[in-house]
């Protein structure tokens, strides 16, 4: 077991992360919290990359870390579909999740783009592409 884990570190830290990142935000999103209350699964959905960190230290018995993680994503030596599948990702997630709301009689009208943060959204499309070419450039300098 603890050699799978370290074989496979970086995706079992994705898909954990994202796993209970998106238990604590989904019962944000569907209404669950008071909104005097919200701030506590939203920081428990943000703390999320910390906690399948300690899990996966003691699942591993250390042999995991974070030095570990980062050197396994090789983001140099990455293929370009999966760059362009990272990046749109989380955009079209949220323009399901906003097509299904409307399915489900959850919104009176289909947004794409809810209006509220809608211009935070647009600036974070330069994140991925900034992060990546920062990933590069740092291998570059390393190596």
């Amino acid at each position: 077991m603890k050699e799978f884990i370290v074989k496979h570190q970086l995706a079992l830290f994705a898909v954990i992360t994202l796993c209970i990142g998106w238990f604590w935000w989904a019962q944000m999103a569907l209404g669950l919290w008071p909104m005097e209350y919200i701030i506590i699964p939203s920081s428990l959905g943000g703390i999320s990359p910390i906690l399948t960190l300690v899990i996966l230290q003691k699942i591993s018995a250390r042999k995991v870390d974070l030095d570990g993680i980062v050197k396994t994503a090789k983001i140099g030596r990455v293929q370009s579909p999966w760059l362009i599948i990272a990046a749109f990702s989380l955009p079209l997630m949220i323009t399901l999740g906003n097509v299904l709301s409307f399915l489900f009689g959850f919104e009176s009208a289909l947004n794409l783009l809810n209006p509220d943060p809608a211009t935070l959204g647009w600036a974070l499309l330069a994140i991925v592409p900034i992060c990546l070419e920062l990933c590069q450039t740092r291998q570059t300098l390393s190596a």
